[in-house]
């Protein structure tokens, strides 16, 4: 009897089965480059967050993003990774098998761990876990570790547990499946008692699907009546591995042979869809539908597979060479839909693929098909009314295919010259004619005749209207809009065929649209839209004759790169781009209110799109179908636009100061973060970077969020990645809210809390507080204190001031007698150093000396009284020198130039006595010149150019500080030097002195041999540096010695008058020259030595050598020889040694280094 029975129920499957599939199903994937730990499934299910779990080799959950494994023998060793099934669980736990080992994993903290109790199979059910092994079955208390049988019998051994409701449960055993009930402890239904069942799934309508291992597959109803729709030897259906239901009711089954689906049909028979299956290259070992109806299906070997059917709906068909009911060609363009809605897809280089109304691929029309002149079709157009098909082949012209013949025949275009180089880039349908452009420009053809002509009979403006034509398109106003490459974009009045407006493309200065424009549609009354190359969608406003934008930073658009834009049969705006599909919900006119996305990386197959790729409007089907690069793929735009079910944003992981947060390697977060609401962080770790998730696993999804972080930011800030990341978060409270763009519902918030460090806590800021108190009122204390002593220090002030007046005038009238008395002791100094240097004083000399020693130290007594005087005022200064220089710098003297004139110094000095005494001392050795104020001492300085001045700085009229800085700053007297005297000497002032460029200080009263020294020594100096400059030959290396007194300079004269008289005597020597002087050769070597610093010898050579400096210079053409004969060197070789000795230089090269000089001064 059950024999009949299987044969009539099989004949009813034969007869109501489908052979093909009636949609084609796509999926993604997730594999091992999605973090699995291995790719393959045998256990699915989803938490309440809506993360997947996959059983494998280990444990995977799977969070929209990312996948993270748990190795269950990193926490039992005991246990293997392999055979993980059988996943069951609630809101907080995971339960499992591993070698029939029940594992718990504790949601909140990801944390697994095994209660020590065995299973064959394992479902939860009213919050309670229960179990099977044996001839039981058990109700587990996993916190004990104890299970409870609640039903037993021996002659069976349950395999499989399946709760129905009521406290009833299917079991499945190896002879046959058990409905019982648990209240009244019996067996309510028994089924196949001859098979063991090794899969068993219960439907939303509560029906048993179940397989055994003999191949037999049934559906057992709530009341026990069973239907078989698959025989023992599994005649149309393999081996079966798992049962699943989607949001339709469709079964899924996962078989060793692949994937099936079967239908209940109306009368309670299921049917089978399709008797080949999908997937057929691999065993389905696990099946599961989530709550948003997304089916994941997991094979033995092989990559995770997910999709909805319901609501991703895609249909994609993708370009085979090889198989000749695929599509062909590499880059999919141009589309036309013929009255029976056949759809003709042009492709670069595989000529024209022809899909029927059920969109298969029915046959290609090609160069060997139909005769095609070239495989590349560069646009079609279809006309319903003469039933033709419009065909541009790449530089061939205009073909058309007669439908009802198949024949297809050329386009007349005789009038071009070049026509059989014409590649017409679009076709464009303008009332009764087509507009054709192409690069050598605008053609119309009559759709009557076929006629073909110029569109434009200006050649001027067809012209403009050729070159590389990226589109052209004609409104509802007869205006033509072309955009060109050379051109940019311009409008032209058909009716008046002039041009209305230039509108630039971008790169050109003066363009009123921000780039090139690849694409027009729409119209004057719903708006004309325009793709450009990287600016987005433009809107032409009529009115102002200008464009407003749409970019992607508006959420408009995928991105800015736009290459098509279309209307849609529902008036909505098509944009495609290079990174997907843009919808934009044009229901109020002009204006996008929002937009939907189809990104490229959400199809089930890679797919990429540029400018050549075209995009189609089906007015039958109501499809949009886009071109790509190797494949074409279409969509309806309203099954899209149904939001997803069912679906949660959360918190899928957290790393603090670039470190990941988990429950086990952080105090700080105590259960799993998708599970957190409040996160609490010290200051130090402030640093916080977050990702979210969401379980929206469509392939319409495309993620667009925005977040906040309240307490922080202001504004909302959007973004499509899925990383969140603030740095040195200040403490306090914030509240980090994220949610979805389109559906602000949809959010999750975080409170995170930065703690205050502990010396910013509570307890520290009350210390604050008071220790702030206590120094307050220690402060008031001490004000107090203060003031009172202050007001005893003011009194005491007082007196101590009027103490500092009586010294200040005490010390005032000691520095005024002092200075009293330094006037008359200066001149008395004078006086005396000049009568002890007179040779013809003689009596009385020991006398005067002792009388200018008595002298000089009543100034050292001034001078001690007024130190002491300022030590008491604490006011005391220090002089300081420089005594190298005094002492060690070999200072020549001289009291005259070389021809005998004597130079001028000027002394200015309110004091005559002064003046006199300086007269006295200084007019042997220099002509004098006296002024009694600094006025009248400027002007003779500026009249006179001196080549010294001596002045007062405390003069009535003004400071000699102030006339020093003035003469240093003339140009006529900048290099005359300046010694400045005083009787008032101070560091401040001395300081001055120096800054006014004064070349030197003196302190009266002065030591007049040291103040000789100094003028001569500052003259001949100055002469030496003023002669360089200025390049005087005569000067340039010889400057006369300088003496100090009458005496000295009488010496230096006749020395040398007598060198001169024998100067080319070669015999002469230092006896002859002591002998001719007069005096013995000691005392010569002496007077010498003490006014010259050089021994007679030295004074010799040095005084020849500079005659031969002169006679190298001036007699250029005297042989070297004649010069040392002429200076009394009988050895010319001797010379030259001697003039390289004291010059650097032999004579020779000093001779032509004068030469050269001379020359670049004439130059």
């Amino acid at each position: 009897m059950d024999r009949i029975r299987l044969a009539i129920w099989t004949f009813m499957l034969l007869l109501f089965s489908v052979t093909i599939w009636g949609d084609e199903i796509y999926f993604r994937s997730l594999g091992v480059k999605d973090g699995l730990s291995q790719p393959s499934s045998i256990a699915i299910w989803q938490d309440r967050l809506g993360r997947i779990w996959l059983g494998n080799n280990a444990v995977n959950c799977y969070d929209g993003i990312s996948t993270k494994v748990i190795r269950l023998s990193e926490y039992f060793p005991s246990l293997e990774d392999a055979n993980i099934h059988n996943f069951c669980g609630n809101d907080s736990t995971l339960y499992l098998l591993a070698e029939n080992n029940i594992i718990c994993i504790d949601l909140q903290i990801r944390q697994p761990f095994m209660p020590e109790i065995t299973a064959t199979a394992i479902c939860y059910s009213d919050n309670q876990l229960y179990t099977v092994e044996g001839h039981s079955l058990y109700r587990c208390n996993i916190r004990s570790g104890e299970k409870e049988v609640l039903f037993s019998d021996e002659r069976y051994v349950f395999t499989l547990i399946t709760p129905i409701g009521d406290n009833q449960f299917w079991i499945g055993t190896t002879t046959g499946v058990l409905k019982v009930d648990l209240t009244e402890k019996r067996i309510i239904t028994t089924c196949f008692q001859k098979e063991n069942i090794t899969t068993q799934f219960l439907d939303s309508e509560s029906r048993l699907w179940l397989s055994a291992k003999s191949g037999l597959a049934a559906v057992v109803s709530l009341n026990g009546e069973s239907i078989v729709f698959n025989d023992s030897g599994g005649s149309f259906i393999p081996y079966i591995h798992c049962f699943t239901e989607d949001t339709r009711g469709i079964i899924w089954v996962g078989t060793l042979a692949g994937l099936y689906r079967i239908e209940m049909k109306t009368n309670g028979i299921p049917e089978i869809m399709s008797n080949q299956p999908y997937m057929a290259e691999t065993s389905i070992t696990a099946l599961f539908t989530d709550r948003q109806g997304n089916l994941w299906i997991g094979p033995y070997y092989g990559d995770i597979r997910y999709g909805n059917i319901d609501l991703d709906d895609f249909k994609c068909f993708y370009s085979d060479e090889k198989v000749e009911d695929r599509l062909h060609g590499t880059v999919i363009g141009s589309m036309a839909e013929d009255k029976e809605g056949n759809l003709y897809v042009a492709s670069e280089g595989s000529g024209i693929n022809v899909l029927n109304k059920n969109r298969e691929v029915i046959r290609h029309i090609t160069k060997t098909t139909h005769r095609l002149p070239d495989n590349k079709i560069r646009a079609l157009w279809y006309d319903e009314q003469t039933d033709n098909l419009f065909i541009s082949v790449y530089k061939n012209g205009l073909y058309v295919l007669d439908r009802k013949t198949g024949r297809i025949k050329q386009i007349d275009f005789s009038f071009f010259d070049s026509a059989s180089q014409l590649t017409i880039e679009d076709i464009v349908p303008y009332r009764d004619m087509l507009v054709l452009p192409s690069t050598q420009g605008i053609f119309k053809l009559d759709r009557e005749n076929l006629h073909t002509s110029y569109l434009l009979d200006d050649s001027l403006l067809q012209q403009k209207c050729s070159g590389n034509i990226r589109t052209v398109y004609i409104d509802d106003k007869d205006r033509l809009w072309v955009s060109s490459l050379e051109e940019g974009l311009f409008s032209v009045d058909l009716k008046s065929q002039k041009v209305i407006s230039l509108y630039g493309d971008g790169l050109q200065k003066g363009s009123r649209i921000p780039s090139a424009v690849n694409s027009i549609c729409g119209d004057s009354r719903n708006g004309l839209f325009m793709s450009t190359l990287n600016s987005g969608l433009l809107l032409y406003n009529e009115e102002k004759n200008d464009f407003s934008s749409y970019r992607e930073q508006d959420h408009f658009l995928l991105s800015d790169v736009c290459y098509s834009v279309t209307r849609s049969f529902y008036r909505n705006l098509i944009v495609t781009t290079d990174k997907g599909v843009s919808i934009l919900d044009m229901s109020v006119k002009k204006k996008p209110l929002s937009a939907f996305h189809i990104p490229l990386s959400n199809l089930p197959a890679p797919l990429s799109l540029s400018g050549d790729c075209g995009i189609y409007v089906s007015p039958m089907d109501r499809n949009v179908y886009v071109g790509t690069i190797c494949g074409l793929f279409s969509f309806n735009e309203q099954n899209l636009n149904r939001p997803g079910r069912n679906y949660s944003l959360f918190f899928s992981s957290i790393s603090v100061n670039n470190q990941l947060l988990t429950p086990a390697n952080s105090d700080f977060l105590q259960q799993d973060i998708a599970f957190s609401r409040k996160i609490k962080l010290p200051y130090n770790l402030n640093t916080i970077s977050l990702t979210f998730s969401t379980s929206n696993y469509l392939l319409s999804n495309y993620g667009q969020y925005e977040y906040k972080m309240e307490g922080l930011d202001e504004l909302w800030i959007t973004t499509s990645n899925r990383t969140i990341t603030y740095s040195s978060l200040r403490p306090g409270r914030y509240n980090l809210i994220v949610r979805e763009l389109d559906n602000p519902q949809n959010e999750v918030l975080l409170e995170i809390i930065i703690m205050y460090p502990f010396w910013l806590s509570w307890p520290m800021i009350l210390l604050y507080v008071c220790v702030t108190i206590s120094i307050i009122a220690r402060l008031v204390w001490f004000n107090k204190t203060k003031t009172r002593l202050m007001l005893s220090l003011e009194m005491k002030k007082r007196e101590v001031e009027q103490m500092d007046k009586l010294n200040r005038d005490n010390q005032q009238f000691l520095t005024n007698i002092s200075n009293e008395f330094r006037k008359p002791l200066t001149v008395i100094i004078a006086i005396l150093n000049n009568i002890v240097a007179d040779a013809a004083v003689v009596a009385g000399k020991n006398r005067i000396g002792k009388v200018l020693k008595q002298v000089v130290y009543l100034q050292g007594l001034i001078t001690r009284l007024q130190t002491f005087n300022r030590e008491e005022q604490e006011d005391v200064a220090f002089s300081f020198g420089n005594p190298v220089y005094d002492a060690e710098s070999p200072v020549e003297e001289v009291i005259g130039t070389e021809d005998n004139t004597l130079y001028t110094m000027l002394i200015i000095d309110s004091d005559s006595e002064i003046r006199a005494s300086l007269k006295e001392t200084f007019s042997f050795a220099y002509r004098l010149i006296e002024a009694e104020d600094t006025k009248e001492g400027y002007l003779i300085a500026l009249r006179e150019l001196p080549d010294i001045i001596l002045s007062e700085i405390d003069m009535a009229d003004g400071s000699g500080i102030e006339l020093c800085r003035m003469i240093k700053a003339h140009v006529d007297t900048l290099h005359i030097p300046v010694i400045l005297m005083t009787y008032q000497p101070s560091p401040e002032q001395q300081i001055q002195s120096i800054r006014s460029g004064a070349d030197d200080y003196v302190v009266k009263p002065f030591f007049m041999d040291l103040l000789q020294h100094r003028c001569n020594s500052l003259v001949r100096n100055s002469k030496r540096i003023l002669s360089r400059y200025i390049k005087q030959k005569e000067e340039q290396d010889y400057v006369p010695l300088l003496a100090t007194n009458v005496q000295e300079k009488r010496l230096l004269d006749t020395a040398t008058r007598v060198l001169e008289e024998h100067l080319e005597d070669p015999e002469f020597d230092i006896a002859r020259w002591a002998k001719c002087m007069g005096m013995g050769r000691t005392s010569l070597f002496n007077q010498i030595k003490m006014v010259t610093g050089m021994t007679p010898n030295d004074y010799i050579v040095s005084f020849k050598m500079d005659r031969a400096k002169l006679l190298l210079s001036d007699e250029s053409c005297c042989p070297i020889a004649e010069v040392a004969y002429r200076l009394g060197y009988s050895d010319p070789i001797y010379f030259s040694r001697t003039f390289k000795k004291h010059v650097g230089v032999s004579p020779m090269q000093y001779r032509k280094n004068m030469l050269v000089s001379q020359k670049e001064e004439v130059s």
